[in-house]
């Protein structure tokens, strides 16, 4: 025993980044895992044990808010995706990142750009709709992303963001306590 007890109906709250964002070659990776609210540096390694009657709920924040105006991809092999609403998709990319407003740029320019998709069924696509994946490369004219990309599929580009973070971690717990209302008393 770590000596960490805690009341019982209290809650830890963990997370972990799957990217982590370095900068340089001499750069230190930032820390990828934060546990209540203190970082931990990279290459740590959490465990946990659980005995007894546990309730666990495990989410998924993307931590990424979206950015600019939502593309279909109308041309893709894999997981490249080749165009965007009929153009090369390195040009939508380059005249996107030139677009945007100076806040946007410092923050592309800091943690980087990913990938939203989301299924057809109207550009009215709400923001936890999409599935977020790093750009991984380019062979031009094509932007190749970590999932396989479908025509059809609904683009929009995000960047990460640590108050998107904090904004879905709060939206998980929130529905996390609901539906263990629910299931408690319905």
């Amino acid at each position: 025993s770590s000596g960490n007890s805690r009341q019982e109906g209290s809650a830890v709250v963990a997370g972990g980044i799957s990217c982590p964002v370095v900068f340089g070659d001499d750069a230190p990776p930032l820390p990828t895992v934060a546990i209540n609210n203190k970082a931990y540096p990279p290459g740590t390694i959490v465990g946990i044990g659980l005995r007894g009657s546990v309730g666990l709920h495990v989410a998924v924040a993307q931590g990424c808010r979206p950015v600019g105006t939502t593309y279909e991809v109308t041309k893709a092999n894999g997981n490249f995706i080749e165009e965007l609403d009929g153009r090369p998709a390195v040009e939508v990319l380059r005249e996107f990142t030139e677009g945007v407003n100076e806040q946007d740029k410092q923050t592309i320019q800091t943690y980087g750009i990913m990938v939203g998709l989301a299924t057809p069924g109207g550009k009215d696509v709400n923001v936890g709709d999409y599935l977020i994946r790093q750009i991984i490369g380019f062979r031009s004219p094509a932007v190749m992303v970590g999932a396989e990309v479908t025509v059809g599929d609904l683009l929009k580009f995000h960047v990460r963001d640590p108050e998107a973070a904090l904004q879905d971690m709060r939206n998980m717990v929130g529905r996390a306590k609901t539906e263990r209302m629910f299931a408690t008393n319905g």
